[in-house]
């Protein structure tokens, strides 16, 4: 007999312009689609975007600060629209759907992260997970 599905509470991130400045500096993806509004307009988007790799280690460490979970083996993601992040202190919020999904082999786990914002879906992922060893 399989396992249902388990669905663990969303969790949610706030984006910035002021995160992505600082996301720009740490990855050294200096790409003005995400700072310039003009720039981002001119590769035919509708404005400043946020970085995918940004998004997909936000959506990971949605996983990673539960370390129940486990530790992550493998993460595959599909980018599937634009996260746009519109000017100013309040800028867009994020919200990150996991879902468990079972596997025949018990010493694993799959989970499957999806990203929202506004309702859109702009990252899926799938995650694949070792159990953490128990602490003493």
């Amino acid at each position: 007999m399989t396992a249902p599905a388990v669905h663990f509470p969303p969790v949610r991130h706030r984006i910035t312009r002021a995160d992505l400045a600082a996301y720009t500096a740490a990855s050294g993806d200096a790409n003005p689609i995400h700072s310039s509004d003009a720039a981002a307009e001119r590769a035919g988007l509708k404005g400043v975007v946020a970085h995918g790799m940004l998004l997909m280690g936000l959506a990971v460490q949605s996983v990673t600060d539960n370390p129940a979970l486990g530790a992550v083996l493998s993460c595959k993601a599909k980018f599937t629209a634009p996260a746009y992040i519109p000017p100013g202190e309040l800028g867009t919020e994020l919200l990150i759907h996991t879902q468990r999904t079972p596997d025949p082999d018990p010493t694993r786990t799959h989970l499957t992260l999806e990203v929202l914002q506004a309702g859109t879906q702009v990252l899926t992922a799938t995650l694949l997970l070792a159990p953490t060893p128990p602490t003493a």
